[in-house]
Formats: C-alpha cells, structure tokens, sequence
C-alpha cells in the first residue's frame, strides 16, 4: 500500500439528497486527503485496491453543516464537550456571538 492510498477511503452505498430537486441516490464518494476525487452511482466507480471502504449503506452524506448564532464562549468550562456534540451531528463551522 503507498502513501497516496493511505490518505484515500471511499464511502460506499451513501444516500444523498439534491437539494435542488429532493432526489435520493445511492452514490459511492472516493477521498483522497481532504478532497472528493470521485462521486458515482453505487458500484460504478472504479476503486483502487487496498483504498479503505467504509459501508455507508443506510446513512446519509451531507456537507458540512455550519452554525452562525452559537455561544460556545459564555461557559468556558463545556467548549471541549458542545464541540463534540457538533461534530456528532455534522457541524463543522460555528460562528460564536460571545
């Protein structure tokens, strides 16, 4: 296994949604890093051997969701645990109001 496929993983049988039109699909989604390399109906894709899969049949994907109200600051003492707790519910981006 080289480096490049160390950093790849592919998210296989992942429903999303089109924001646009509610469509759902079943899609295969290949990251390589920090980027989305490749997205395609479910076991269309070509993926590499030795690229990690993780079976995300039954879940969605979604984007990262962000926040813009938050008050993470005023309880100095919870930030470790509410910032978990976003992160757990696909929050990736606050903006805090403190």
């Amino acid at each position: 296994m080289n480096s490049h496929q160390i950093n790849t993983f592919a998210l296989v049988g992942a429903k999303v949604i089109d924001i646009f039109t509610g469509n759902k699909s079943v899609l295969d989604i290949v990251v390589e890093g920090e980027r989305i390399v490749q997205i395609g109906e479910h076991n269309t894709l070509e993926i590499n051997q030795g690229v990690r899969l993780i079976d995300a049949h039954g879940k969605y994907a979604i984007p990262g969701l962000c926040d813009m109200h938050v008050h993470m600051t005023a309880w100095p003492e919870l930030l470790e645990s509410v910032s978990l707790m976003f992160i757990a519910n696909g929050v990736t981006s606050v903006r805090d109001m403190c």
